[in-house]
């Protein structure tokens, strides 16, 4: 009797094999069949996932989730201590991983980076569309500085709210080792009109935004700007848990305000 039934079970056992040799083929035909989609569908040429984005307002919640991971996971980092460093390439890792096209859809670009401390230290940025239009204006902000966390979560936020729109002029969104922002100029028009937005500290009790700068008679020369967040009360408590938060959430939206009105909006009409 028990040989009968391992005959049996022998029996019986073959269509799963066959089943399992005519699936496999199947499925690698379906992995590639979506690989070559996700390929060819990596869309317009400023990098960003060929995907329908619909402009929206700020996201209040992503940007308390990148305040938090900038600020009380990462902390504070520079360039020259082994512990300051950690933190640093954790910085510049949530950064690319924030904007780039597995979250936002952005292409990230990058420079050759300076040495610091023994390690290369690049600036990071994004572009809202690969043509120029009629100038670029250029936000950037140092994601090295001590109290830069708020900051680099609102341009990050930022970024966010820029898909979706479209604008008159380029905008360009910079994380930087460092404000000094030549290189990121390198490819201005010379025939439209260019801005810099050096972006400071934001947050941390600070009340609305000091904007300082401004444009030249020489139109071939950028504006050049400077926002920071205006002193306020400091709180011993966790500034993001009070009323602190909702001062910079406004400095937040204020921003977008600023880069929407320097770029200028184009008004899509639906019919």
């Amino acid at each position: 009797m028990k040989e009968a039934k391992e005959n049996v079970e022998k029996a019986k056992s073959p269509w799963i094999w066959k089943a399992a040799v005519v699936a496999l083929p199947t499925g690698l035909l379906l992995s590639i069949v979506i690989a070559v989609a996700l390929r060819i569908n990596r869309g317009p040429d400023n990098g960003m996932l060929n995907l329908s984005y619909t402009a929206a307002e700020l996201n209040v919640a992503n940007l308390r989730d990148a305040v938090g991971k900038a600020e009380d996971l990462i902390g504070v980092r520079d360039f020259d201590t082994p512990a300051g460093q950690k933190a640093m390439q954790m910085m510049t890792a949530f950064i690319e991983g924030s904007i780039g096209p597995n979250n936002m859809g952005y292409q990230v670009y990058t420079d050759e980076g300076e040495v610091s401390g023994g390690r290369i230290w690049k600036n990071y940025w994004i572009d809202s569309s690969k043509e120029r239009g009629d100038g670029t204006v250029l936000v950037a902000c140092e994601y090295g500085a001590e109290d830069s966390s708020a900051t680099v979560a609102a341009l990050i936020s930022l970024a966010e709210w820029l898909r979706g729109r479209t604008f008159e002029r380029r905008v360009r969104v910079a994380f930087c080792r460092d404000l000094e922002l030549t290189d990121l100029q390198a490819d201005f028009s010379d025939k439209g009109r260019n801005t810099v937005i050096r972006v400071g500290p934001l947050g941390q009790g600070t009340e609305g935004l000091l904007k300082t700068g401004g444009a030249t008679k020489d139109a071939s020369v950028p504006a050049y700007y400077e926002i920071v967040g205006n002193p306020g009360v400091s709180s011993a408590a966790d500034w993001k848990m009070t009323t602190a938060w909702e001062e910079y959430e406004s400095q937040v939206r204020a921003l977008c305000e600023e880069v929407r009105d320097e770029a200028v909006e184009k008004v899509v009409v639906e019919r």
